[in-house]
């Protein structure tokens, strides 16, 4: 897989690095208030420090999706195939052959309460089947890799 010349990469590191330190620090702070209040002791709350779990155990969800993007995220592009791995134990090459119904679709969602006025925020999703009848969806940025993901449609359709 890595001893391949491949033409093109999609990895989840350019502009990540951000996103993983301040998702892990939110988590970091998040789960030290909770252990602090949840300690006991004079001025500390029970429910304060159960309002700082719930959002401990969210920041940290967050944060482990967020490393595992930034770790182990590729799409490789070959001449004749593609390697793709969302995860540590998911890693498959495709002939392009092998692939059916490959499109991108970007999907919407508004932020905020109904209302004040939001910017949509747009996600692009790469989706293909291959020929076990399998659907792939995969989240990619457009903006950054737009050369990489025509080249990929381009080979996937031929």
């Amino acid at each position: 897989m890595e001893n391949k010349n491949w033409l093109y990469k999609i990895d989840g590191k350019k502009r990540s690095l951000i996103r993983v330190i301040f998702t892990c620090a939110v988590s970091i702070f998040a789960i030290i208030l909770s252990v602090d209040q949840l300690k006991g002791g004079e001025h500390k709350s029970l429910s304060l420090g159960l309002m700082f779990s719930v959002l401990a155990i969210f920041s940290s969800s967050i944060a482990i999706r967020v490393l595992i993007r930034f770790i182990w995220f590729k799409i490789l592009i070959g001449e004749e195939e593609f390697y793709c791995q969302t995860n540590p134990f998911d890693g498959r090459c495709y002939r392009y052959s092998e692939v059916k119904n490959a499109r991108t679709e970007t999907k919407s969602s508004r932020a905020g309460f109904s209302h004040t006025v939001s910017q949509p925020l747009y996600m692009c999703y790469l989706c293909f089947s291959d020929d076990e009848g399998k659907s792939n969806q995969l989240l990619v940025e457009k903006e950054l890799y737009s050369d990489e993901i025509d080249f990929l449609l381009d080979r996937m359709d031929t």
